[in-house]
Protein backbone atom coordinates (compact mmCIF):
# COMPACT_ATOMS: atom_id res chain seq x y z
CA UNK A 1 0.00 0.00 0.00
CA UNK A 2 1.55 3.75 -1.13
CA UNK A 3 2.13 6.44 1.61
CA UNK A 4 -0.94 8.19 0.43
CA UNK A 5 -2.88 4.89 0.36
CA UNK A 6 -2.17 4.65 4.06
CA UNK A 7 -2.65 8.38 4.84
CA UNK A 8 -5.98 7.98 3.45
CA UNK A 9 -6.67 4.52 5.26
CA UNK A 10 -5.83 6.37 8.73
CA UNK A 11 -7.59 9.76 8.71
CA UNK A 12 -10.05 7.21 7.33
CA UNK A 13 -10.14 5.24 10.41
CA UNK A 14 -9.82 8.29 12.50
CA UNK A 15 -12.97 9.64 11.44
CA UNK A 16 -14.77 6.07 12.18
CA UNK A 17 -13.70 5.60 15.57
CA UNK A 18 -14.42 9.82 16.13
CA UNK A 19 -18.02 9.00 14.74
CA UNK A 20 -18.21 5.39 16.79
CA UNK A 21 -17.59 7.47 20.05
CA UNK A 22 -19.69 10.60 19.00
CA UNK A 23 -22.28 7.57 18.49
CA UNK A 24 -22.28 6.00 22.02
CA UNK A 25 -21.95 8.99 23.91
CA UNK A 26 -25.35 10.18 22.53
CA UNK A 27 -26.86 6.38 23.26
CA UNK A 28 -25.46 6.82 26.48
CA UNK A 29 -27.68 9.91 26.95
CA UNK A 30 -30.74 8.42 26.16
CA UNK A 31 -29.86 5.02 27.88
CA UNK A 32 -32.37 4.13 30.57
CA UNK A 33 -30.40 1.06 31.80
CA UNK A 34 -27.90 2.50 34.08
CA UNK A 35 -25.88 -0.26 33.12
CA UNK A 36 -25.71 -0.06 29.47
CA UNK A 37 -25.57 3.85 29.71
CA UNK A 38 -21.72 2.82 31.93
CA UNK A 39 -21.03 0.38 28.97
CA UNK A 40 -22.31 3.18 25.94
CA UNK A 41 -19.94 5.31 27.96
CA UNK A 42 -17.09 3.29 27.98
CA UNK A 43 -17.38 2.19 24.46
CA UNK A 44 -17.42 6.31 23.65
CA UNK A 45 -14.06 6.16 25.46
CA UNK A 46 -12.26 2.89 23.53
CA UNK A 47 -13.15 4.94 20.66
CA UNK A 48 -11.12 7.99 21.32
CA UNK A 49 -8.36 5.87 22.56
CA UNK A 50 -8.64 3.96 19.22
CA UNK A 51 -8.50 7.15 17.41
CA UNK A 52 -5.18 8.16 19.31
CA UNK A 53 -3.65 4.75 18.24
CA UNK A 54 -4.25 5.95 14.55
CA UNK A 55 -3.01 9.11 14.80
CA UNK A 56 0.15 7.30 16.56
CA UNK A 57 1.25 5.20 13.59
CA UNK A 58 1.48 8.12 11.02
CA UNK A 59 2.68 11.27 11.97
CA UNK A 60 2.56 13.10 8.39
CA UNK A 61 2.41 16.89 8.76
CA UNK A 62 -1.30 16.59 7.10
CA UNK A 63 -2.73 15.08 9.83
CA UNK A 64 -4.15 17.78 12.43
CA UNK A 65 -4.04 17.37 16.26
CA UNK A 66 -6.23 14.59 17.87
CA UNK A 67 -8.24 17.34 19.17
CA UNK A 68 -9.06 18.99 16.02
CA UNK A 69 -9.78 15.65 14.88
CA UNK A 70 -12.11 14.68 17.41
CA UNK A 71 -13.90 17.93 17.63
CA UNK A 72 -15.16 17.93 13.72
CA UNK A 73 -18.35 16.03 14.44
CA UNK A 74 -19.75 14.82 11.35
CA UNK A 75 -23.74 14.47 11.84
CA UNK A 76 -23.99 13.12 8.36
CA UNK A 77 -21.68 9.88 8.99
CA UNK A 78 -23.47 6.97 8.98
CA UNK A 79 -22.70 5.70 12.69
CA UNK A 80 -25.19 9.37 13.31
CA UNK A 81 -27.67 8.98 11.00
CA UNK A 82 -28.80 5.87 11.99
CA UNK A 83 -28.51 6.77 15.80
CA UNK A 84 -30.80 9.55 14.85
CA UNK A 85 -33.21 7.29 12.94
CA UNK A 86 -33.50 5.74 16.59
CA UNK A 87 -33.93 8.85 18.47
CA UNK A 88 -36.78 9.91 15.59
CA UNK A 89 -38.73 6.73 15.96
CA UNK A 90 -38.50 6.87 19.91
CA UNK A 91 -35.37 5.19 21.42
CA UNK A 92 -34.73 2.21 23.14
CA UNK A 93 -32.44 1.01 25.31
CA UNK A 94 -32.10 -2.56 23.23
CA UNK A 95 -32.60 -1.26 19.59
CA UNK A 96 -29.35 0.89 20.24
CA UNK A 97 -27.69 -2.35 21.46
CA UNK A 98 -28.45 -3.82 18.40
CA UNK A 99 -27.26 -0.98 16.28
CA UNK A 100 -24.01 -0.52 18.14
CA UNK A 101 -23.49 -4.48 17.38
CA UNK A 102 -24.17 -4.26 13.64
CA UNK A 103 -21.98 -1.36 13.82
CA UNK A 104 -19.06 -3.12 15.60
CA UNK A 105 -19.35 -6.42 13.38
CA UNK A 106 -19.29 -3.97 10.04
CA UNK A 107 -16.33 -2.20 11.72
CA UNK A 108 -14.40 -5.18 12.87
CA UNK A 109 -14.83 -6.45 8.86
CA UNK A 110 -13.80 -2.92 7.64
CA UNK A 111 -10.54 -3.00 10.00
CA UNK A 112 -9.78 -6.44 8.90
CA UNK A 113 -10.07 -5.90 5.39
CA UNK A 114 -7.62 -2.74 5.37
CA UNK A 115 -4.90 -4.91 7.39
CA UNK A 116 -4.86 -6.89 5.05
CA UNK A 117 -3.32 -4.53 2.33
CA UNK A 118 -1.11 -3.07 4.64
CA UNK A 119 2.09 -4.30 4.14
CA UNK A 120 3.68 -2.66 6.84
CA UNK A 121 3.74 -4.38 10.06
CA UNK A 122 3.69 -1.71 12.70
CA UNK A 123 0.68 -0.32 10.71
CA UNK A 124 -0.94 -3.59 9.93
CA UNK A 125 -0.81 -4.43 13.57
CA UNK A 126 -2.77 -1.50 14.74
CA UNK A 127 -5.69 -2.15 12.74
CA UNK A 128 -5.50 -5.78 13.95
CA UNK A 129 -5.23 -4.83 17.35
CA UNK A 130 -8.19 -2.41 16.86
CA UNK A 131 -10.35 -5.19 14.70
CA UNK A 132 -9.62 -7.49 17.54
CA UNK A 133 -11.04 -4.52 20.55
CA UNK A 134 -14.08 -3.97 18.60
CA UNK A 135 -14.86 -7.73 18.54
CA UNK A 136 -14.78 -7.36 22.40
CA UNK A 137 -17.09 -4.50 22.16
CA UNK A 138 -19.55 -6.59 19.45
CA UNK A 139 -19.49 -9.35 22.85
CA UNK A 140 -19.31 -6.50 25.41
CA UNK A 141 -22.65 -5.13 23.62
CA UNK A 142 -24.38 -8.53 23.10
CA UNK A 143 -23.83 -10.06 26.72
CA UNK A 144 -25.75 -6.77 27.66
CA UNK A 145 -28.08 -7.05 24.99
CA UNK A 146 -28.74 -11.13 26.34
CA UNK A 147 -29.18 -9.18 29.66
CA UNK A 148 -31.86 -6.94 28.59
CA UNK A 149 -33.83 -9.22 26.73
CA UNK A 150 -33.48 -12.30 28.75
CA UNK A 151 -31.97 -14.15 25.71
CA UNK A 152 -28.74 -16.72 26.11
Amino acid sequence: MSDQRIWTAVIDAIKTERNAMYFYQRGALRMSDKRARAIFLKLAEDEREHAECFLEIYQGAEIPDLTAQLQAQDPASEWMLELEGLLDGGFADVQALQLAMLKEKHLERQLRQVAATISDPAIRTVYEVNADSTRQHFALIETEYQRLTGRQ
